[in-house]
Formats: structure tokens, sequence, C-alpha cells
């Protein structure tokens, strides 16, 4: 009997230790992981580690896994959660199901276990060096709401697609994910604007068209080097809600990134591929639209003690011209770059900071310096623009998270004379989840009654200052447009912040989900918002996968 138990042992150590190695593909922000992982920092798991930089790869969460599951204090609740993780990272074994068999998969989805509790794939194979997961994705989701603005009280989705991840010699990651989909009846403003993503995608905001989206990345890691390129969602700064460089609501782009990571310290050097304002904006889409090049550069360097992270962070944006070889070199510093290059670009710097001062407890913030004139300070100047936020998170060894966060956007902030080098993609904000002239508080409650999703509870108050029109005719200018800059006859001093039509907006969110049986999930959020009147709002999501 107790050599069965040292066998079973070893062979559990062996595979976990070789799925270790082999899953340096990024964890997509759609993953309900990152929720967990937010516990998992705020208790201390997160060792020269944060989340002020994600997407993490495969390897990395399963490595914060495996770190909580060999903790003998871990809770009973805790264990639970982390065990259902590390199943679903296949860092514990766990009975699979496929369309295409082999000789590690044997149980057919047609007929063997299609509605039971096994992990779904249409092919899936793993060695001591290498993995290959091929999954399926489906979404049905609907939209209700009491808002009379709408010609329909409800908008009906359909899409699906496929997911396709592993990593090659343990040392090369890769990530394709594609969808489409469509709406099946209501009224599509209503998903358009519940729904970021969509608002954001051509076809099906603009040309009232379908839906469909892709995502993928490759990735080369060797020792302490990497690199990556492809198009995903990213998140980079320190913060609850917040995340003032790369913000929560952001589209996707395309980019390469070359890093060095240690121990404690990570640097990071990106070059991206924006999308810029059309030049006419009658012909926005199509062959003969004139859409110029834009460029996003930046780097992070990245202090990582015990207790957390400080990390410095540089960008600039530029357009209308080639990639310029200047902001190729990846150690450099581009404000002096930028004035050196005649004054076009946008340039901008931060500081983003995690800190631990016991285990439960984490203070966040990041700190964004768009541009100063020094002696111009308390005179409300124009172009003195900032963005910054700070937080604290606790958990509780209950499975209760708190959170709470304030975060202030200065006038004019991320805003460029040259309006193609505002800080936007397709004229979307890349940084901030408030515009210019705002601020907000937000309050979270987390609780981790199921394994997978917690039941949430999130509550934001938001103040914006927006810009006045009078006959579609812009009359005053407050700073509350990303992509109106100051025009020559704006005031110079004197900016108030929330000058100008102040717009107060009140969200009291709750959310819940349950995976029903392996790999289909249920989930369901409620929002109340008041803003010139108040609404009710429903969304429900079934989904195969998280997408």
């Amino acid at each position: 009997m107790l050599k069965r138990i040292i066998i079973s042992v070893l062979l559990v150590f062996s595979l976990t230790s070789s799925l270790l190695d082999a899953q340096v593909e990024h964890v997509p922000l759609t993953s309900p992981v990152y929720d967990y992982l937010l516990r998992a920092e705020n208790k201390g798991y997160l060792e020269h580690k944060s989340l002020s930089s994600l997407p993490l790869q495969r390897k990395e969460i399963t490595a914060i896994l495996n770190q909580m599951y060999n903790d003998s204090n871990l809770s009973i609740r805790d264990k639970e959660i982390v065990i259902f993780y590390l199943k679903e990272f296949n860092a514990l074994p766990e009975k699979n199901t496929v369309v295409f068999e082999n000789d590690q998969n044997t149980d057919n989805i047609f007929f063997d276990d299609l509605l039971g509790n096994k992990d779904k794939y249409i092919y899936k194979y793993t060695d001591s060096t290498s993995n290959v997961e091929l999954k399926p994705l489906l979404k049905a989701e609907s939209f209700f709401t009491n808002n009379p603005n709408y010609d329909e009280s409800k908008s009906v989705l359909l899409h699906g697609g496929i997911r396709l991840m592993g990593t090659l010699s343990n040392s090369f990651g890769y990530y394709l994910q594609a969808t489409n989909g469509s709406i099946i009846s209501g009224d599509r403003r209503l998903a358009i604007d519940r729904e970021q993503s969509y608002s954001n995608n051509v076809k099906f905001a603009f040309l009232e068209s379908d839906l469909d989206f892709t995502q993928s990345h490759i990735r080369y890691d060797n020792d302490w080097f990497y690199a990556t390129l492809g198009r995903e969602v990213r998140n980079l700064g320190a913060g609850l809600f917040q995340k003032v460089f790369i913000s929560n609501s952001s589209q996707p782009f395309d980019a390469i990134s070359l890093g060095a990571k240690f121990s404690s310290f990570e640097y990071r050097f990106t070059h991206g591929s924006l999308l810029s304002s059309p030049q006419d904006t009658n012909i926005s889409q199509g062959f003969n639209s004139v859409i110029p090049d834009k460029f996003l550069v930046m780097h992070r360097f990245a202090f990582r003690p015990s207790c957390g992270e400080i990390a410095l962070w540089e960008s600039v944006i530029y357009s209308n011209r080639s990639i310029d070889f200047a902001y190729l070199n990846p150690i450099s510093f581009f404000k002096s770059l930028e004035h050196a290059l005649r004054d076009r670009d946008n340039s901008m710097m931060g500081i983003d900071a995690t800190i631990r001062p016991f285990n439960n407890l984490q203070l966040k913030g990041s700190f964004l310096l768009d541009d100063i004139i020094i002696s111009e300070i308390g005179n409300g100047y124009w172009s003195n623009k900032t963005a910054w936020n700070i937080a604290a998170t606790y958990s509780l060894d209950l499975p209760f998270d708190l959170g709470m966060e304030y975060s202030r956007v200065e006038p004019y902030t991320y805003s460029h004379f040259n309006g193609l080098n505002s800080y936007t993609n397709d004229r979307g904000l890349l940084g901030s989840i408030i515009k210019p002239n705002s601020d907000y508080l937000g309050f979270m409650i987390n609780y981790w009654i199921s394994n997978k999703y917690p039941i949430s509870f999130r509550f934001i108050s938001t103040r914006h200052g927006e810009n006045v029109f009078e006959n579609d005719e812009l009359v005053e200018n407050v700073g509350g447009d990303v992509n109106q800059s100051r025009r020559p006859d704006d005031k110079l001093v004197g900016i108030e912040f929330l000058d100008g039509n102040l717009i107060k907006t009140s969200i009291f969110e709750l959310s819940a989900g349950i995976e029903l049986i392996r790999n289909l999930n249920l989930k369901a959020m409620y929002s109340y918002e008041t803003k010139v009147e108040s609404n009710h709002y429903f969304r429900v999501i079934l989904t195969l996968e998280d997408f």
C-alpha cells in the first residue's frame, strides 16, 4: 500500500513538473482565474510579482497555484479553489474527453461524456516538453433593460469559435482565438452600449453586420530573455478597477515586446501598432479610407522585492510616418528622443507600485505624468496633465475579498495638439477607464461561494466635466475629451477641475456565476445605474469556456 502511494505521488510530481515547463503561452484576461489571483496576491503568494502587468503566462499562474497548494496553512475553501484551477491548468490529473482521439485521450465527446464532468477538447496532447490544446468556444448572451431610450428592451446574441494554444520544446508558446457571431434578436444598440468590445467592433457597431474577433500571439522564452509578438488585450498599471497606462477597457492591439526577467527585476520594451483616426470621417472604413500610421512605444523597469513591486514606465505615441528607428532602441530615454526628433510626438512617463505591508492587505497605485510646467503648478494651467489612482485591497481568512479605489484624471490628459497622437486606439482611450476631467470612487466585495466565480458586488461613483456643445458646435472646451486638445482661443490658465457640464453617475453591480457541468458556465449580472435617469440592466451569459 505504501509503495503504491509513493509511486502515485512521484507520478503526480513528474507530471506537474513537466507541465510547468511546457506552459509558455499567455492566459487571456477573460479567464476568471485573474479574480482569484487578486486574492492570492493579497495573501502574499505573488512574491516578486504583481498583477500590474497582464496577461501572465500559464506557467506563472500554475506556479502561484502550486505554492498555495503546498501551503499547509491554506484554508479548506481556498484549497478547493486552488485544486479546481490546478486541474483547469493541467497541473493536476483530470479526465478529458475529445473529438479527435489519440493514445493519451481515448474518450470521445460524442460517445463517452458530452454532458459529463470531464474537461472537453477538440484535440489535446501533452508530453514532457510540449503540449497542444484545441478547444471549442460557444456563447449565448442576452441583455435586458427598462431604459425607454432603446427600441427594444432586450438584445440576444450567439457566437462561437475555437481556441488553439500550447508550447513547443519548453520555450515557444503560441495562442490563437477566433470567434464569430451575430445578433439574433432585439436592439443592437443595447449590446453595443453594455459591452465595450462590441462598441469597438467595426463590423458590428458601424456596419451593422456580424461580430468577429481574433487574438493571437507567439512567445519565445530562453532563460532570462523573452520575446512576444501578437494581438491581445493588455493591462498595465497598479490598481483595483483602474489601470492608468493600459486600461481594462482598451482594445487589443498588435505589438512586439522584448524583455529580460530575473527573480526580482523585469525590463520590457514594447513597440505596437495602433489605429489612428481616418483623414476623412465620412469614409472611415473600406478600401477608399485613408488612415495614417500610428505607433505606440513603451518600456517598463519593474523592481520586485518580496513585498510587492515598484515600476517606472515611459511611452511615446507617434504617427503619420513609418516606423522611426530612433524608437526601436530598447535601451533609451524616450522623452529626450522625442525632443531630438523636433518635439512632434506625445510622450508620457509614470510610476506604479504594489506594496504588501503584511499578508492579506495590499496598497496599489499609479501616477501618470503627461505634461507639466512646474512654475504653473496650482494655477490651473491647461497642460499640467496627470492621471493617478490609489487602492487598498484586503482578503479575510473567510472567503471574502474587499477593495476600494479612488482615481482622478486631470483635464486634457492623454490628448495632444496633433489629434493623431492622442493616447487612443481607434479613438478609444488606451489608458484609464474614465475620461479626462473626471474622477471616481469605487468599492468591491467578492464572496467565493463557488470555485470559479465569486459573488461580486461593485459600487462606482463617477464625476465627469463634459465639454459644452450648442447645436453640435463646441462652445466651451474644458478638457473633457481625449480627442480634443486645447484650441488657440480656449482658456490657458484657471482651468477648474470638473468644469463644464457635470455628469454624475452611480453604478451598483451584482454578478455571480456557476459551472453547470465541466466547461459549461452560467453567469448573470445585474446593474442599477443613475445618470440623467435611473435604469436597470440585466445580462445573462451561457458559455462553453470563458472568452
